[in-house]
Parts: C-alpha cells; structure tokens; sequence
C-alpha cells in the first residue's frame, strides 16, 4: 500500500472519529472536565464549527489548492457550482418521484425563506448551510476520494459510507432508516463523482451549500 493512500486512511479514521465522537458524545467528554451546566451546554453548541476546523486542519492542504483552482476561474466555477445545484435538485426530485412509488420519502428541502427573518436563526442557518455541507463534503466526499482513485468506486463507497453512519442517528426500524437516508447517500455519490471529475472540493461544497441552501425554491417550481 502506498504512503499516500496510508494517510489518506489515517486522516479519513481520524476525520470520522472526531466527527462522531463530538456530535454525540461532546457533553461527556467535556462533563469529564468539570464542565457541567450552561457552559458546558454552550461549548456543546459549538461542536459543528469545533469540527470544521479539526476537519480544515487534517485536510488544508486539499482545501487550499481547490480554494485556489477555483479562484483562478472564478466565473466559469460560479458557472459551473450553478449548474451542478440545478442537477442536483433535479436528481433528487427524480429519485423521490421513483422511490415513492414503493415507499414514502421526503424531498430533503428546508424552505428557509418562508418565514421572518430572525436574529437568532442566523446560527441554526450556519449550522445547516455551511458547517454541516463542510463536514459532509470533507469527510465523505474529499476523504474517501484521497484513498480510492478509480471515479466510480470513490462515488460508491462515500455513498455507502455516508449511509452506513448516517443510518444509526434515526430511532426507527431498519428499513425506515435505509430510506430516510438512501437519496441523500446517492447524492453525495454525485458530489463524489463531481469531485473526481473536476479534482476541487471547493466546487463541490459550494454547489452543496446551494443545493441544501435553494433547493426548495428549484422545486416549488417542478410539477
């Protein structure tokens, strides 16, 4: 095995550990500490920006080169993030439409511009739309990428993998679990793929974020 897929492992392990480990268990890491009470429920409430900046620190490097790629040709990336975000919403739309004619699944959609704008859902906002594209993009899209060369098997296995954690953060049976998260697993395969077509994370988080972020306005307007 090559020195470079060994690390690849090593930060993709490191990557989940971490990422697991302080969205369920952070309170009790802390509580250990002597952290208990408001303050410790406010630490717990920065887990997701905590994460993003372990995540930054063990793939900077990637991160880095495609921040830069993508400024380089800014316009044809904006251009090509926009396009990308149209295909997905369509793809997930497509997918509903299939898989609800054997089983009921939801569009994966928050309509953040049906309500008043509030102060304090400016961070509840960050957490969906910025943070939490991050993460998922990081992990399964840019981590499992850097082991797996081959475009098709990278896109299958971050989409199972993503399933395969995803799966045990839903209190109902197997089966409602499997497809509660089977479209979002699918499209993170179409990320993944993204990614190993144009080798920059960046475009693949940005078009995430309008993905997550627009995408129920794309489908207000799908019959």
């Amino acid at each position: 095995m090559k020195n470079e897929n060994i690390k690849g492992i090593i930060q993709l392990v490191i990557s989940i550990a971490i990422y697991y480990l302080l969205e369920h268990y952070f309170y009790d890491v802390i509580s250990l500490v002597g952290i208990k009470g408001d303050l410790a429920n406010f630490i717990v409430s920065l887990r997701y920006p905590i994460i993003c900046l372990l995540l930054f620190l063990i793939y900077r490097d990637n991160i880095h080169s495609s921040k830069n790629k993508y400024n380089k040709s800014l316009i044809m990336s904006i251009i090509f993030s926009l396009g990308t975000f149209v295909v997905l919403v369509i793809a997930d739309y497509l997918l509903v439409k299939v898989i609800s004619t054997f089983h009921s699944v939801e569009y994966g959609f928050t309509n953040y511009f049906g309500k008043s704008f509030e102060l304090n859902d400016i961070y509840p906002m960050a957490i969906d739309l910025v943070f939490i594209p991050f993460i998922v993009t990081v992990i399964y899209v840019l981590g499992v990428s850097n082991i797996i060369k081959n475009k098709t098997a990278a896109s299958v296995v971050s989409g199972i993998l993503y399933g395969v954690i995803h799966i045990m953060n839903y209190n109902c049976s197997l089966e409602c679990s499997f497809f509660i998260v089977l479209i979002p697993s699918i499209i993170i395969m179409l990320l993944t793929y993204l990614y190993k077509t144009t080798n920059n994370i960046w475009m693949v988080f940005i078009s995430y974020i309008l993905f997550k972020g627009l995408g129920y306005q794309i489908l207000r307007y799908l019959p």
